[in-house]
């Protein structure tokens, strides 16, 4: 419960950290060379810019890792199981979901717990395990336009939750058209 306490309270710290801004510097030259990695605070790094600029949610997207409790925030970039909401309109990209996910996991280490948007606390294997059923989501939805398929029937005929146990299919409409309108 402490550590739950804890977890809110670094979020909360969070928040306000991006709507103040950034502060320059950052860990590494191969760090930096994946995606911007920003000291914001003490103890809080904020990942910005070329590496993570279209997590798939939207354009500029942020990660905030907290490595003196390793922990990572990934905000909408893994919000829950299931298809991610993906605004296009803003910049964001279903194709590139997967890539962007995988920067992430490869730029950030030691982190045990992840703060994601609209979920329980989640673990690095999950997030490895949702970039994957990315992967396949969106190989399983080029399958259907490239096969003649409606956006409707691809919806309808694409289930992944075999693969993927306790993935919801409830968003899978709204993803599915969003990915058909990026393969025009």
């Amino acid at each position: 419960m402490r550590r739950m306490l804890v977890l809110l309270l670094l979020l909360a710290v969070f928040a306000g950290t991006l709507a103040a801004g950034a502060c320059r510097g950052g860990p590494s030259k191969a760090a930096m060379d994946a995606a911007r990695i920003e000291q914001v605070r003490e103890n809080l790094y904020m990942i910005t810019g070329s590496g993570l600029e279209n997590p798939g949610t939207f354009s500029g997207g942020n990660v905030g890792v907290f490595p003196a409790l390793r922990v990572m925030h990934t905000g909408d970039m893994f919000a829950w199981k299931d298809a991610p909401y993906l605004d296009l309109d803003n910049g964001g990209s279903g194709l590139e979901y997967a890539k962007t996910v995988g920067r992430a996991l490869d730029t950030v280490k030691d982190v045990d717990t992840l703060i994601v948007g609209h979920s329980p606390l989640r673990t690095v294997p999950e997030l490895r395990e949702y970039q994957q059923f990315m992967i396949d989501f969106v190989a399983a939805v080029q399958a259907a336009k490239i096969a003649g398929k409606s956006a409707t029937e691809a919806t309808r005929e694409i289930d992944l939750s075999g693969r993927y146990q306790g993935y919801k299919k409830e968003l899978y409409g709204d993803a599915v058209q969003a990915l058909y309108t990026e393969l025009k």
